[in-house]
């Protein structure tokens, strides 16, 4: 029943900031929204190539870029195909990786500036609200190319996604389903799933085996996959086409 394309103005536009229209819903036919503020604050991608995998980290980068300022929020992007660049203007971009050995660069200043947000005595952490600076995004493409040959360069923010709602941290991360099963607890993949990130699970082999709370990917026309949110039952969502971001090649 889900359409093949959803568009921008066919989704209610979100109340408040930090809300991101997501998709619609399979079994309710009505949108699901992204709350970065609530369950939402992080998330993980999989899907093989032409997925939509590109297209959706296009449509959340975008959306919260219009949300808030460059004094509220900024990106630190990994894109080794450049697919995502030019999103955002400049004020915006924290910082913009397309190999490796960037990648590393970029994470090693990004966690600079987390861990100077992070209190050096506990009962402070407790009795402090808020954070000074700007909200930190991490967007994320072809995870899978950026830690191909054993490379780690986004395991330096391991430490930081838990702490995400009391240091401005937020992660969106795509990879290929394919191959993932053998990195799925590798650190920066695990400490995403273990600080409550949902999972988008896209176009991918049932072969690949289970990768989320059991669950196989399976093949699915491009945008459209199983939304694993917390404690919710799963979910089939088609989620927005952003033109120009299709995953051509990814």
């Amino acid at each position: 029943m889900l359409p093949t394309l959803v568009h921008s103005d066919e989704l209610p536009q979100p109340e408040r900031r930090g809300v991101v229209p997501f998709g619609i819903d399979e079994r309710t036919m009505s949108p699901v929204m992204l709350d970065l503020d609530s369950s939402d604050r992080h998330m993980l991608l999989l899907g093989d190539e032409q997925s939509g995998k590109s297209s959706l980290l296009a449509h959340i980068m975008t959306t919260l870029a219009g949300q808030y300022t460059s004094e509220e929020m900024v990106f630190a992007v990994y894109d080794p195909r450049r697919s995502l660049k030019g999103l955002v203007h400049e004020d915006q971009l924290g910082g913009y990786a397309t190999s490796s050995s960037l990648a590393q660069r970029l994470t090693d200043a990004v966690t600079r500036e987390l861990q100077s947000r992070v209190p050096d005595d506990p009962l402070t952490a407790a009795q402090t609200t808020g954070f000074d600076g700007p909200r930190v995004v991490l967007i994320v493409d072809d995870y899978d190319v950026l830690t191909a040959g054993g490379n780690a360069p986004l395991r330096g923010f391991s430490e930081y996604l838990a702490m995400g709602a009391e240091i401005g941290l937020h992660a969106f991360i795509a990879r290929k389903a394919r191959g993932a099963s053998r990195s799925m607890f590798e650190p920066f993949t695990s400490s995403v799933r273990d600080a409550g990130g949902d999972t988008f699970l896209m176009d991918g082999d049932r072969s690949e085996g289970p990768l989320i709370n059991n669950i196989r990917a399976r093949r699915q026309p491009p945008g459209r996959g199983l939304f694993i949110r917390g404690a919710q039952a799963p979910s089939t969502v088609q989620t927005i086409f952003r033109e120009g971001h299709h995953d051509a090649a990814s």
